[in-house]
């Protein structure tokens, strides 16, 4: 059988391995390039599905890199999405111009970086497993702070087991120390996606409290690395 292809375009490799983490768990094959030139060869060689591929490249931008793709007869069909960090109204037209299908701007949003790929490739997998994980978690909500019990976490979020109220779609920071990195503070801005009630349980396998889902890792500095550990502590509780 043969799998989905995808290509990541960026000159960065840190920025290709968090979209590769992104995609981990899809049944797909993915293949990297770090230049415009690279990805071209790459895209004649293994026709990828789709092509992901920042803007700002050496030896030939993602703007004439899309263009090629486009004019190219063998390899016009293939969606193109572009990742930028400009989204003024002349950054759009030219993108629009070069002919990509969809852009896509950094900092890359998981849920949004998957969906959008999921417009294109229905092999995109966009859950998360989740692990248990018992830890306090450090809450800022409507000018107050609290401190709930983690029950399990996912890069993607994690549930909280307090009596707070919440209010879906709210945004919240979360403070929380990972088992076996309790010297590492990790926050994170978050936005309530559901809750137990007490009343009308969701999952009644869970106490009373709330689900959340993770925006954006935030903080000055240790924003990657806060960022591995959770990566790290997820898959090791994965596999365990």
């Amino acid at each position: 059988m043969v799998k989905t292809k995808i290509l990541l375009v960026d000159n960065a490799k840190i920025f290709l391995d968090i979209q590769k983490d992104f995609l981990r768990f899809s049944p797909i094959e993915v293949f990297t390039a770090y230049s415009g030139v690279e990805a071209l060869n790459i895209a004649k060689l293994e026709r990828p599905d789709i092509i992901v591929m920042n803007v700002s490249l050496p030896q030939e931008d993602g703007l004439l890199c899309c263009k090629a793709v486009k004019s190219d007869p063998e390899l016009c069909s293939t969606p193109v999405i572009l990742l930028s960090t400009k989204s003024g109204q002349d950054d759009v037209e030219s993108y629009n111009r070069a002919g990509c299908d969809a852009v896509l701007y950094k900092p890359l949003q998981r849920r949004e970086f998957l969906n959008k790929i999921r417009l294109f490739l229905t092999a995109i997998e966009r859950r998360e497993p989740r692990v248990p994980c018992r830890m306090p978690v450090t809450v800022e909500a409507d000018s107050a702070s609290f401190v709930g019990m983690s029950y399990d976490i996912a890069m993607n979020g994690l549930f909280v087991a307090s009596d707070y109220k919440a209010e879906p779609g709210s945004e919240i920071l979360l403070s929380f120390n990972l088992p076996l990195c309790e010297d590492k503070v990790t926050v994170i801005r978050g936005r309530i996606a559901w809750h137990n009630n007490g009343n009308e349980d969701i999952k009644n396998h869970l106490p009373k409290g709330f689900g959340v889902e993770f925006l954006e890792i935030t903080g000055e500095n240790g924003v990657i690395a806060r960022f591995n550990d959770l990566t790290a502590f997820v898959a090791a509780r994965s596999s365990s």
